[in-house]
Parts: structure tokens; C-alpha cells; sequence
């Protein structure tokens, strides 16, 4: 099993938001809202199988699901952010620096 660091950065708003890895649900939070001087909300982490994953995030409150596809390959950071209407993330291999 990998490690993956979820953080959900820019704009929530008291949201609920859930994520799925192969179907399975490994995370479900309620209230998220981003803290403007950081650009983070919250982060949490999650064991996923090594190699290719599907990853389904869905935010209800806003009506917004995606599915991204990611190799996970060790110690993993997804970045998840709502702008323009749209989920948006960035996988990185290195944490993300926040203020």
C-alpha cells in the first residue's frame, strides 16, 4: 500500500466532500472551508493500492464530481481545489507549502 496526502485547498465553502479510490470510499468530510490565508482547508491521509488508481471526488454541496486516474507510487500528495465550476487537482511527489 501507498500513501496518499489529500489536501483540499481553494475553494470551499462549508462543503461536504467525499473521495472513492477503485470504488471504494476512504474519505468523507463535512464542513470544509478553506482558511483564505493558508489556501488550505484541510488534509488527511490515505493508504491506496501501489500503482494505477482511480480516484473519485465528488462535492455535492456543489454539485461537482470528477474522476482522475494517478500512479501511485509511494508517498503521493493530491491537491484538490474548486474554481471556474470545476474540480481542479495537481498531483505532486513533494508536499505542498502553505503560508
Amino acid at each position: 500500500m501507498s500513501k496518499l496526502r489529500v489536501d483540499l485547498q481553494e475553494g470551499f465553502t462549508d462543503d461536504e466532500v467525499y473521495l472513492h479510490v477503485n470504488g471504494v470510499p476512504s474519505l468523507r468530510k463535512q464542513g470544509v472551508t478553506t482558511k483564505r490565508f493558508l489556501g488550505l482547508a484541510t488534509s488527511s491521509e490515505i493508504e491506496v493500492p501501489e500503482g494505477t488508481v482511480n480516484i473519485e471526488i465528488k462535492i455535492p454541496t456543489k454539485n461537482l464530481a470528477k474522476t482522475i486516474s494517478l500512479n501511485a507510487s509511494g508517498s503521493d500528495y493530491l491537491g484538490v481545489s474548486v474554481g471556474d465550476g470545476k474540480i481542479q487537482h495537481i498531483v505532486s511527489q513533494k508536499p505542498f507549502g502553505y503560508a
